[in-house]
């Protein structure tokens, strides 16, 4: 069925068979622009939305959802809140398909910061890989691996750590030699000489497939580093190694492409977004307009201490209420009779709760009430409550100084929204998604 408002989507609950370990916890920022592993994976399982000639699946969502730091709590949460946060999650990653389309026209792709970035990127997954394997290829001889076991084969954890400890030692030194014999094999030089008086075009090492230039120290370390002669030569010896592990990674057959397609979608999608947010606060005055446009978001709301008991009946609840007004505490009887499990456990302690936060109905009572005074009966649907406040702290109001990052953000998550409406109109989205009651 296709829908043409997000708004149905909200509701929408797939019922899939859930799939772990599709993304690490280290990618879970990917979910702020969508993940390209993700949209572009192809499954078996029902299609939820396509974007130009990315198909976002039911499974794709749930396995972002398991991906989020929300992940380990979903399977307890309600299922409204579940359909809902299915709905959001696919939302997401259909906008991360809108940006990434958007991106390429633009051709955000082709400038060389994007393009330098990217290779970066490549060189320094290419290294860890190289370092994975050789860590891999590390292996504890029976000899020590028999005496550490006779030691701690009590203390399982103590064995684990002193195994980790044994290979951590071979690593370092496989690590030193290998680098080493690279160096030799590469014709690694460094010109410890062209170090002072450097300018950005100034080879500081080369050698067979590498050559590291004054301008890049400085851009990777900061002109104060860069300036200093030892700092220098570190920083030089640093990125060699990076490039060396890089090379031999590349001869060993190690393939990133992957990796570098994914992180290369993630950064279309930032670099769209950056690009978006400098037009849209071309200065600080951007932001302060905003903030008077919007007092609100400095508002501090009053933060009120507050006890509950919750009754099954007004009666009831009546009833208590007269007992609290002869002297009664209304602390006491909530621990023997609140129907609410927190609120009993609690003994009608509710906490520091800002004003705003609850029932409407139960905001209204709070709003009238003076400290330490019970409440008139106040039904919602989880039962009839007895409110009190036993202290409060007023609310203020802050200045733009105290919350610009909270206006800035305000600001752009607006914009946002707009932004994402008008990519929609001219990338149409074809929704196919069910929906409850359809």
């Amino acid at each position: 069925m296709t829908k043409n408002s997000t708004d149905e989507l909200r509701c929408f609950v797939p019922r899939t068979t859930r799939k772990s370990g599709l993304l690490s916890r280290s990618l879970v920022l990917l979910l702020i622009f969508g993940s390209a592993a993700i949209a572009r994976a192809v499954w078996a399982e029902q299609a939820l939305a396509i974007v130009g000639e990315a198909t976002i699946t039911d499974t794709q969502v749930e396995s972002a959802i398991n991906s989020a730091p929300f992940g380990t709590a979903f399977p307890a949460m309600d299922e409204d809140v579940q359909a809902a946060l299915r709905g959001d999650m696919l939302i997401r990653l259909v906008d991360a398909a809108l940006l990434r389309l958007e991106a390429q026209r633009e051709g955000l792709d082709k400038r060389t910061d994007f393009v330098d970035e990217l290779a970066r990127y490549r060189e320094g997954m290419l290294y860890r890989r190289y370092l994975d394997s050789l860590r891999d290829s590390l292996t504890i001889p029976r000899a020590v691996e028999r005496k550490l076991k006779e030691k701690y084969e009590a203390v399982p954890d103590a064995l684990a750590a002193a195994r980790a400890s044994y290979l951590a030692g071979l690593f370092k030194g496989r690590k030193q030699r290998t680098f080493d014999d690279l160096k030799r094999r590469y014709k690694y030089r460094i010109y410890p000489d062209r170090m002072a008086g450097a300018v950005d075009g100034t080879i500081l090492a080369d050698g067979e497939g590498i050559s590291i230039r004054y301008g890049e120290i400085r851009d990777r370390s900061g002109p104060a580093q860069a300036e200093s002669g030892e700092k220098t030569a570190q920083a030089v010896e640093d990125l060699a190694e990076l490039r060396l592990g890089a090379l031999a990674a590349t001869a060993q057959g190690i393939d990133v492409r992957r990796e570098v397609e994914d992180y290369k979608q993630l950064l279309l999608s930032k670099a769209l977004l950056d690009t978006k947010e400098r037009e849209w606060i071309p200065g600080e005055s951007a932001v302060a307009d905003f903030f008077h446009k919007h007092p609100e978001l400095g508002q501090v709301p009053e933060l009120r201490h507050v006890g509950q008991i919750v009754l099954a009946t007004r009666k009831e609840a009546q009833a208590v209420r007269n007992r609290i007004l002869r002297g009664e505490s209304l602390f006491e009887l909530a621990g023997q009779l609140s129907i609410d499990p927190v609120g009993r456990r609690q003994a009608g302690d509710m906490g520091w709760l800002a004003g705003g936060t609850g029932f409407p109905r139960i905001e209204a009572a709070l709003s009238k009430l003076k400290d330490n005074e019970v409440s008139e009966v106040i039904e919602t649907p989880k039962g009839f409550h007895l409110v009190m406040i036993i202290d409060r702290k007023p609310g203020s109001q802050k200045s733009l100084a105290q919350i610009e990052d909270r206006v800035r953000q305000a600001l752009i998550s607006e914009k946002q929204t707009e932004y994402f409406r008008s990519l929609r109109q001219k990338y149409p989205v074809q929704w196919l998604v069910p929906v409850h009651g359809q």
